[in-house]
């Protein structure tokens, strides 16, 4: 379908520090986002208006992984940061609700897929194979990091500014090293 590309935006790494209970995934209360950007509309085909017209709730899968965390939750299990404001961006341009479910690890987010318990797995940096051919997959639109997240105000001043920079990160991640390779002043 024409507006699996969007949802492919989110291909990162997604990480959370919560533990499995005796579920399969953990499912998110809510996302939140403070992200008012205006939507073009989407232009999507009468089949495709019509599937999503049957699916009244998007499940979205994603997994733990071994590289970058953009996946942050609050305490009451909602989802926040990037992620979540493309997550609404994307709940936003399709009308439509959205249901996150975190699995342990690639291949049991896989396996729902499979299974049709999920509508979409978000991927980590690598591209998956699709396990068969009524599933479509998508090369990952982000290959690396450290992404440089910036206010609008001043999006260059941590490049190029000869004070020291603070860089944010999440569990350990990216390494000392590679921080230090691409901010030398960073703090």
């Amino acid at each position: 379908m024409k507006f699996l590309p969007y949802i492919f935006l989110l291909c990162c790494a997604l990480w959370s520090t919560m533990s499995f209970a005796d579920e399969d995934y953990i499912e998110y209360r809510g996302i939140s986002s403070n992200n008012r950007v205006t939507l073009d509309p989407l232009r999507l085909s009468n089949k495709e208006l019509r599937w999503l017209a049957s699916k009244k709730n998007l499940v979205i899968a994603v997994h733990k992984s071994q590289t970058a965390t953009l996946l942050h939750t609050d305490s009451q299990q909602r989802v926040r940061g990037i992620n979540a404001d493309y997550l609404n961006l994307l709940k936003r341009a399709l009308n439509i609700k959205l249901t996150l479910r975190e699995y342990a690890d690639h291949q049991k987010a896989m396996d729902a897929l499979e299974e049709g318990e999920v509508d979409i797995v978000l991927s980590h940096l690598v591209a998956s194979p699709p396990l068969n051919d009524d599933i479509a997959a998508t090369k990952p639109l982000i290959i690396t990091f450290p992404a440089l997240v910036t206010t609008l105000h001043d999006s260059m001043r941590p490049l190029t500014s000869p004070k020291p920079v603070n860089i944010a990160r999440v569990a350990n991640y990216p390494p000392d090293e590679v921080i230090h390779q691409s901010f030398p002043k960073a703090t």
